[in-house]
């Protein structure tokens, strides 16, 4: 076996799930991307397509920003864009 090309055969589960997660950002682009990661749960899981819809008509989008904003917290993005608008003011 060539085991050069073993760190590239592991990383590439890796950037399968990153493409998928980035086709989710764009559909999503004014939501952001820190909020989306909650995204790579059902990319790697296994489930059905019947179990994320459920999910999704269960769920209410302000349970899921809610969470995002307790558990996950403000987005380096987000950060910038704060900061940016304090000097303005200054």
């Amino acid at each position: 076996m060539n085991f050069t090309l073993t760190p590239i055969i592991a990383l590439t589960p890796i950037i399968v799930v990153f493409g998928k997660q980035k086709r989710l950002e764009q559909d999503q682009a004014k939501s952001g991307f820190t909020g989306l990661l909650l995204g790579i749960a059902a990319i790697v899981s296994t489930t059905t397509s019947d179990v994320v819809k459920r999910a999704m008509e269960i769920v209410p989008t302000r349970a899921i920003i809610d969470w995002c904003k307790e558990n996950i917290g403000s987005s380096v993005q987000a950060k910038k864009i704060e900061m940016q608008a304090t000097l303005k003011t200054e």
